[in-house]
């Protein structure tokens, strides 16, 4: 450099004003510079660059001396409000809108409009600049989706089940008549998925879907609750209603097989078990216990031969019939007190090694009506009715009792933790560093697994819980990432150390590009963050292939291991 700070080299190099009429010819964003008449309010584009000729479509020689009409801005009111507010006042207008691509296409844009400060008199400048987010919005959209329904069908999920299901409820308390509920599980599709394969499986639930849907009103809500679980929300009808029209599918599925896909000439038989019941009335019952009786009355069903249809109240004896109409806040409690948990331990997989890196520990449930309980099934009710921490807790303790005991298992284990155990009242946080400590358990072989679900009603409350256990030395992981779509706000706030992907992204993933491009998206977020990613619902090895690929680190699903008992898993019941 000389003095004055010029280049040494003479006049070869480029002026500023040379860089900055590079910079917006080679810019990604597309960008023009309009000129607005002052006494008219008429703009005009009076310059443009390459990139806004790419995203729009239209080549510079159509856009020079064109208004915004072009662009269809002009018609766009926070586009003409941007326009008057960003005077020669100064300022700057921000927004988002589809816009009209010139090959028919549709298109969405991040538009940003800038008063340009010239000291020319009464005239008056923009800086217009248009950023394609054509892709960042259909991510957006398929997360909102997710959030609610089910990928693969289409149909709502059981979060978003339950919440309608409260509401139509309260709808017919107020103002009379009935609801009902149909449970559906398809009868030995386990050994039907085995022998057709998973892709095939996937077809056949989607046909059953596509059947229950054409069964349906537009007032009724179609359900996936998982795997081969089904179940049909009917606002207005009661009872025998219901019952008839789970008769009616039933002889549909009978009489005509589903079709493997529109391109296929192969059909499947399917035969289905159905509970069903009803309001009828009652004030105190909730959207989880109806869903509750109607599964009841499905393993009735069931136990009943298959392939039918069994109503709420099960003809059942008297003691089993008391025990059934029990709530599952009361059947939680009875379980808790007669030692009715267990848990259960699932294999987690690093890909690069094959080496099991952790074990998910599962609760479950014995109940003497259904059988073996899920915990969505009874977690929802028991977090109401105040039972959640002392699950925590339960589940928590005797975790770390067997790991304490199991003096050959050497991997880490992860438990999950509900909201009641966030809360500054609960004993949970006090608790976990005293009983790792009498244990005498190394606490960065225990995660704790935190839903999206579970941090969202109080952000800094989670935040504090982590920060408390992560100081005695355990490990964290944000659990369904995506599932909700405000799971990148809580990551960003949150000093968690493992990414774990929700299974709704994973389980189409050797087919679905959309789910691919998520996929990697969020592994690229996560290895920026230095966070630790696993892909839960791994069912093959194709899938756990392509998410080595797309950088994911760890696996969980049956490819990995199908859960077995706690016990089993820390070699405890040699």
């Amino acid at each position: 450099m000389t003095d004055g700070g010029k280049p040494a080299d003479g006049g070869g190099s480029s002026t500023p004003a040379e860089l900055l009429e590079a910079a917006f010819e080679e810019s990604t964003i597309g960008m023009a510079v309009i000129h607005v008449e002052p006494k008219t309010g008429t703009e005009k584009i009076i310059q443009c660059n390459p990139a806004l000729s790419r995203i729009t479509g239209h080549p510079k020689a159509e856009l020079l001396d064109q208004g915004l009409d072009l662009l269809a801005l002009s018609s766009d009111s926070r586009a003409s409000e941007a326009i008057r507010s960003t005077g020669a006042g100064g300022g700057q207008a921000e927004f988002e809108r589809s816009l009209d691509h010139a090959d028919g296409g549709l298109i969405w844009v991040l538009v940003t409009l800038s008063s340009i400060e010239t000291g020319r008199g009464e005239d008056e400048y923009r800086l217009l600049q248009i950023q394609d987010i054509s892709e960042r919005r259909v991510y957006q959209q398929r997360l909102q989706f997710l959030a609610g329904h089910d990928p693969l069908t289409g149909l709502v999920n059981i979060r978003r089940m339950l919440e309608v299901t409260d509401q139509g409820m309260a709808y017919q308390r107020r103002y009379g008549g009935d609801v009902s509920m149909l449970s559906f599980d398809l009868d030995n599709f386990k050994a039907v998925n085995d022998s057709i394969g998973h892709a095939e499986g996937d077809q056949a639930l989607k046909g059953f879907a596509a059947r229950l849907t054409s069964h349906s009103r537009d007032s009724d809500t179609v359900a996936r609750l998982g795997g081969d679980e089904f179940a049909i929300f009917l606002p207005g009808t009661g009872l025998d209603d219901a019952v008839d029209l789970g008769e009616t599918i039933l002889q549909n599925l009978r009489s005509k097989p589903i079709a493997m896909g529109a391109s296929s000439s192969e059909s499947l038989t399917l035969s289905a078990s159905v509970g069903a019941t009803a309001l009828g009335g009652r004030e105190t019952i909730s959207a989880q216990d109806l869903a509750t009786e109607a599964d009841a009355a499905l393993y009735a069903a069931k136990a009943a031969g298959r392939n039918q249809v069994v109503a709420f109240p099960i003809d059942d004896p008297k003691e089993m019939w008391e025990k059934s109409r029990l709530t599952w806040a009361e059947r939680t409690r009875r379980a808790l007190d007669e030692d009715n948990l267990f848990l259960d331990a699932q294999p987690i997989r690093r890909i690069a090694t094959g080496e099991t890196d952790f074990y998910e520990i599962l609760l479950r449930m014995r109940d003497p009506v259904a059988g073996i309980v899920m915990p969505p099934t009874f977690l929802y009710t028991a977090e109401r009715f105040g039972l959640s921490a002392e699950i925590d807790s339960w589940v928590f303790n005797t975790s770390i009792s067997a790991l304490a005991r199991a003096t050959e298992f050497n991997s880490a284990i992860s438990i999950n933790v509900t909201g009641s155990s966030l809360a500054e009242a609960s004993d949970f946080a006090r608790e976990v560093p005293r009983t790792l400590d009498r244990a005498s358990v190394d606490p960065n072989r225990i995660i704790f697994e935190l839903t999206e679900q579970v941090v969202v009603s109080d952000l800094e409350q989670a935040r504090r819980f982590i920060e408390h256990i992560r100081a005695a030395g355990c490990r964290f992981a944000l659990d369904d990432f995506g599932a909700g779509f405000g799971g990148f706000f809580y990551l960003k706030n949150l000093p968690v150390d493992i990414l774990k992907i929700d299974g709704e992204f994973i389980r189409s993933l050797p087919s679905s590009n959309d789910d691919q491009l998520i996929v990697r998206a969020m592994t690229e977020m996560g290895k920026g963050m230095n966070l630790e990613v696993v892909a839960e619902f791994v069912t093959d090895a194709e899938t756990e292939a392509l998410c080595a690929d797309l950088g994911v680190d760890m696996a969980q699903g049956s490819n990995v291991g199908l859960p077995v008992r706690m016990e089993q898993a820390l070699g405890l019941d040699q």
